[in-house]
């Protein structure tokens, strides 16, 4: 019994102690639930002024100045004071008032946040051009790795699925990147929203993936590390990388397994830690994924290192994906091929740039035939080819960039619709790479003046059948558009796309000529809710309050040959949980079988 009473007594403090903990988490909860929501509120400001400073090159005067293209002004005012402390030479953001949190005791929380030294400066390097017209990415010097970690490139890539393109940049390693444009769709929207990719003719019920094969010649415990470059700091700031796991579209789970790769300073290169656990690796073959958690993402640089890392610096590459592993020796082809697009838009005033880009996955010789078509668009040719080439194999770097010939197009002519932009890469006549993405002349929006919050069900001022008022009509610009097409009408009403006005409605409005009658299949996205009238008939109604990203329908709708007009009305809620507050919308016109149809836009 002497041994029980002591172990009472020793246990009793303790039970105490947990007991008054748990007391005040219990009474402190609401409180505590403002203060991680106010959290939020701050990183969304801080956010602002980082990618103010990374487009403009210095930090703004006042808060003032990043109203309405960085934030709406209800971020910045709340009751009769400024909701914060901008301290422009210290680089510090305060949060005005203190916070009151109450428990067991009451105490409050100042909130504050260092923005991170401004990055340097870099010098200009240029794509090198070389025979051929191939195009070779150049970086600045690099820093030799620390002792027994790997690094390679993240555009050295094995394998993909979709959703990532290798991009020029003369300020990250070797003069390029991977990513994953903003708005190409989120993992979420893809596993559980069956998004997918949703652009693409023929869309495939398949995950966005991104891997890579490597021998590792020492066995150890390594830490997985990329170096990331992201747009914000609880949002577009996520990928989930795993060492040797399944696909997602394998995973009995059907989610994707792996850690999270969460980076929180925006708009500078940082090196992130996917987990905080090493990895103990055999000496030999091995495999990463990545998989997009959340879109708008860039990955120059990937390590696995014995120690942590820290910093920015970039590395010069001592590991190069496929080689000496089993997946080079089955490999069926030596290179792959896909596009680096800034827009799927092509108009005058927004011409289209972008390359096709070479991925050499293992040594090869021979004459690699290359040729880019433009299917059913006026390239001049009858078989629609923009460019061709002939590179040889044993020349080709690990990554290259051949022009695609756009610019040669005659855009004001152009009927508006969607085109097949795709390349062909041919070794001895036999296929060896293709890859295509449809681009887009728009149909020519026009948008309505913004009015009050419509619920869904309820009737509008401009719906059909209503005798409205005479309203001005403004048409949708090219640079209206997202890089994928879709109408933002937060860029056309006040310039800021992510932050768009909240609680708001908008019309739009087009007309389409149909060549032959018969079913096709709409393509639509919303964020938010939609109602879609073609001929002032409701065809579609979309009641989701989500992202495009989370956000697909295909209904199938019978046409008559002729002219068509199409009205779409658009609600934009209050931002989404993740800070966070987009109004888009798109509609695209296809064949029952998902590829590209006829019909046209007046």
């Amino acid at each position: 019994m002497g041994f029980l009473k002591w172990i009472v007594v020793l246990l009793t403090p303790v039970a105490l102690v947990a007991a008054v903990w748990a007391g005040d988490r219990l009474l402190t909860r609401p409180d505590r639930a403002v203060v991680e929501r106010v959290k939020g509120d701050l990183l969304t400001v801080q956010d602002a002024l980082l990618r103010f400073e990374y487009e403009h090159g210095y930090l703004p005067e006042e808060l003032s100045a990043l109203v309405p293209l960085y934030l709406r002004q209800d971020h910045l005012v709340g009751g009769r004071e400024d909701t914060y402390v901008y301290e422009r030479s210290a680089r510090r953001l305060i949060r005005a008032e203190a916070l009151t949190v109450r428990g067991i005791w009451q105490r409050e929380i100042r909130l504050e946040r260092a923005l991170p030294a401004a990055p340097d400066l870099q010098d200009v390097f240029l794509l090198e051009e070389t025979v051929d017209q191939l195009l070779v990415p150049v970086g600045p010097s690099l820093t030799q790795p620390p002792d027994g970690a790997f690094v390679f490139e993240g555009e050295w890539y094995s394998e993909m699925t979709y959703g990532w393109e290798v991009r020029a940049d003369p300020a990250s390693s070797r003069g390029a990147y991977i990513h994953c444009k903003e708005g190409i769709g989120n993992g979420p929207g893809q596993i559980h929203s069956g998004v997918y990719d949703f652009y693409n003719i023929e869309e495939s019920a398949e995950y966005s993936s991104l891997s890579y094969h490597i021998r590792i010649p020492t066995a150890g415990r390594y830490y997985l590390y990329g170096r990331m470059w992201t747009t914000g700091s609880h949002c577009s700031n996520i990928v989930i990388a795993g060492v040797n796991t399944t696909d997602p579209s394998t995973a009995s789970s059907g989610d994707y397994a792996g850690a999270s790769m969460a980076n929180t300073t925006p708009f500078r290169w940082v090196w992130t830690a996917a987990g905080d656990r090493p990895h103990y690796l055999e000496a030999g073959d091995h495999k990463i994924h990545i998989f997009i958690h959340e879109d708008g993402i860039r990955l120059d640089q990937l390590a696995l290192s014995p120690m942590p890392l820290e910093g920015d610096t970039a590395y010069e590459p001592n590991l190069y994906p496929n080689r000496g592993t089993a997946f080079a020796a089955a490999a069926e082809t030596p290179v792959d091929l896909t596009f680096d697009l800034e827009s799927v838009v092509l108009e005058p005033a927004c011409p289209p740039r972008g390359n096709l880009v070479l991925r050499r996955v293992l040594p090869a010789e021979g004459l690699l035939m290359v040729d880019i078509y433009l299917d059913e668009a006026p390239t001049g040719r009858e078989d629609g080819r923009l460019r061709h080439y002939e590179l040889p194999l044993e020349s080709l770097p690990e990554i290259a960039f051949l022009p695609l010939g756009l610019e040669g197009l005659e855009l004001e002519g152009l009927p508006r619709r969607e085109y097949l932009l795709r390349a062909v890469a041919k070794l001895g006549g036999e296929v060896v790479a293709e890859c295509h993405v449809p681009l887009m002349r728009p149909f020519a929006w026009e948008v309505s003046p913004v009015f009050d919050f419509l619920e869904v069900n309820a009737k509008g001022p401009l719906d059909p059948g209503i005798a409205a008022d005479a309203v001005e009509w403004t048409p949708l610009a090219c640079d209206k558009f997202d890089v994928f097409g879709v109408l933002d009408f937060g860029l056309q009403t006040t310039g800021n796309s992510l932050h768009a006005s909240q609680w708001k409605t908008i019309y739009a409005r087009t007309s389409i000529e149909v060549p032959t009658a018969g079913h096709y299949l709409f393509k639509i996205q919303s964020d938010d809710q939609m109602l879609l009238w073609i001929d002032g008939k409701l065809l579609h109604r979309h009641e989701q309050r989500a992202p495009v990203t989370r956000s697909a329908a295909r209904p199938k709708i019978s046409l008559g040959a002729g002219r068509h007009t199409m009205l779409m009305r658009v609600n934009q809620a209050g931002e989404s949980a993740w800070h966070d507050g987009r109004w888009q919308a798109t509609v695209r016109i296809r064949t029952l079988d998902d590829r590209l149809s006829t019909v046209f836009g007046n």
